[in-house]
């Protein structure tokens, strides 16, 4: 009898997830023992800020403890950053870049600084790490686990007016890289025992705007200005609502209350209706009326069109 068929579904990466999530970090990549201890605790503190993403692929049908079938992690990098990465990029950048963090030496820009950076120049992001559990190339399953992290890739990235975005692969990842457009911007030449280093592959804006639309990777690179202005607050709690996750789960994921959520919800609804009265249609009601529902519903699906609603942006 075959295998059933996996059923794949992206979401954030949860505390509960950690165990089972350094099971899904590059085996290339080396990092040291007492940094991959650490991670966890990293991942915690990092998990709720707006510069910081963190997605796992899992198979529903397998048993808690084997879902997890890929980890993917990206950073808003510093000016220091960008400029390392344009001039004397790294081999293993991850490695640099996590004990730095460990270090206390570097965090993701704060919300501020971000919405300051989507109104103006933009922000670049280095891919730390993405790996999955089946990744032959000649794999039909790595092919699936490939197209839902596209998936995943633009609702964890678009939205914000990126410039760059940056991620090292090593071995047959560098096809895949080239196979999304990337451009290879190392060529190394690998250690004295002739082991290879991982290239590093990126995309800048510019380079993304000359393709057509159509692609994923230039389609993360569209930006517009946000149209409802919603509050750090309000934008923690959508980012969570478009994964589907329910109230009750994203307050135990935000350490708040159903009540404080429904709350916000009103206030929510309420700011939408005041930038685009017409968006929820006539006779819309409110979050306790009957049509609570239907209006997050229709918002919900509005944001993953429009991730820049889920961005800060300094109006």
């Amino acid at each position: 009898m075959s295998a059933p068929t996996p059923r794949l579904r992206h979401r954030l990466l949860q505390p509960s997830d950690f165990e089972e999530a350094l099971g899904l970090l590059p085996p290339w990549l080396g990092l040291p023992d007492a940094t991959r201890a650490a991670l966890p605790a990293l991942w915690a503190e990092l998990l709720h800020q707006p510069g910081f993403n963190a997605d796992v692929i899992e198979d529903v049908l397998q048993p808690p403890g084997r879902r997890l079938q890929a980890l993917g992690v990206a950073v808003v990098l510093d000016d220091p950053w960008c400029r390392r990465l344009a001039e004397a990029p790294p081999a293993y950048a991850a490695r640099h870049l996590y004990g730095e963090m460990l270090a206390g030496r570097f965090r993701p820009p704060s919300d501020a600084a971000l919405a300051r950076a989507n109104a103006g120049e933009g922000v670049e992001f280095l891919v730390l790490h993405y790996w999955q559990r089946h990744a032959g190339l000649d794999d039909p399953l790595a092919h699936a686990l490939w197209s839902v992290a596209m998936t995943a890739f633009r609702l964890a990235h678009a939205g914000h007016r990126v410039q760059g975005i940056h991620q090292e692969a090593w071995g047959d990842e560098c096809e895949v890289m080239r196979s999304m457009g990337m451009f290879q911007r190392t060529r190394r030449t690998g250690t004295p025992g002739n082991a290879p280093l991982p290239e590093l592959f990126g995309m800048r804006r510019a380079e993304a705007l000359r393709m057509l639309p159509g692609a994923h990777l230039r389609d993360v690179f569209e930006h517009h200005r946000p149209v409802f202005g919603f509050s750090p607050a309000e934008r923690r709690l959508l980012r969570r609502a478009v994964y589907d996750e329910t109230d009750e789960e994203i307050a135990r994921h935000l350490d708040t209350t159903v009540h404080t959520l429904k709350k916000q919800w009103r206030s929510v609804y309420a700011r939408v209706s005041a930038r685009m009265p017409a968006f929820f249609g006539d006779g819309a009601l409110g979050e306790e009326g009957g049509r609570g529902p239907e209006k997050r519903r229709l918002l919900v699906s509005y944001l993953r069109q429009h991730p820049e609603e889920l961005r800060p942006f300094a109006a």
